[in-house]
């Protein structure tokens, strides 16, 4: 994908399989679901042309965008992934209790806990002042629509990280994130923060993720191993 005029690309979504981490399991599960679920559809109601009409109509784009999802976080998970080395230690795709809903990417290094929900979405992030005079109305535009709704999105995802370290770990900093995977960014462009979500790109994510702190070796692997068993694999 070419970048517009003014804007830097971030690092482009990269296909093939799911890393032993897990990351994206679950939309590819999703996608997997409705794809045969499709294709069963139309050669039971076609038995004739049903495999004629899958070839030539497209899937639709609430069935594609799963599969697009699960790229995303792949790509994600793999960036995450390369920062053991650096003492991260990061869970894939985790569920939420009592919820369909799950955890993208959590991430557990000596700054803190990482909540990221990985995007895959096109087009320009940037963050945009919708207020007036005398107030300010920060608000998070991608392809030029508002997507501020992403980030409200992330608070019952932190909430979650929070009441699954419990008391023990109360005073870690948990940071919300949304990374986007294959957006573009204006050239020269920092990560920004809307309602206290950090918004970033794969590259910029890695060095905040890594970043210096005061959580020790030991406590990152006994908060990380809390959390593997208090939110399960999705």
């Amino acid at each position: 994908m070419s970048a517009p005029s003014g804007t830097a690309t971030t690092d482009p979504v990269e296909a093939g399989p799911p890393p032993p981490s897990g990351a994206g399991v679950s939309a590819q599960r999703e996608y997997e679901r409705r794809r045969d679920q499709r294709e069963a559809y139309a050669r039971e109601r076609f038995p004739r042309v049903g495999g004629l009409l899958l070839k030539v109509v497209p899937e639709p784009q609430s069935t594609t965008a799963w599969e697009k999802g699960a790229r995303g976080e792949r790509l994600v998970g793999t960036r995450l992934d390369e920062l053991a080395d650096d003492g991260v230690i990061t869970l894939h795709d985790r569920r939420i209790p009592r919820s369909r809903a799950n955890i993208d990417h959590i991430a557990v290094g000596q700054s803190g806990i990482y909540v990221i929900d990985a995007k895959n979405y096109t087009g320009l992030v940037e963050m945009r002042d919708k207020g007036g005079w005398l107030s300010r109305d920060h608000r998070l535009y991608v392809n030029g629509r508002d997507q501020t709704a992403l980030s409200d999105k992330l608070g019952r995802q932190t909430d979650t990280v929070r009441q699954a370290i419990g008391d023990e770990h109360d005073r870690i900093a948990i940071h919300p994130m949304l990374c986007f995977a294959n957006a573009d960014f204006r050239v020269f462009a920092k990560p920004f923060t809307i309602r206290g979500v950090i918004v970033t790109w794969p590259r910029a994510m890695k060095k905040l993720v890594r970043s210096p702190g005061d959580i020790g070796t030991d406590q990152i692997a006994a908060i990380a191993e809390m959390l593997a068993q208090r939110l399960p694999s999705a």
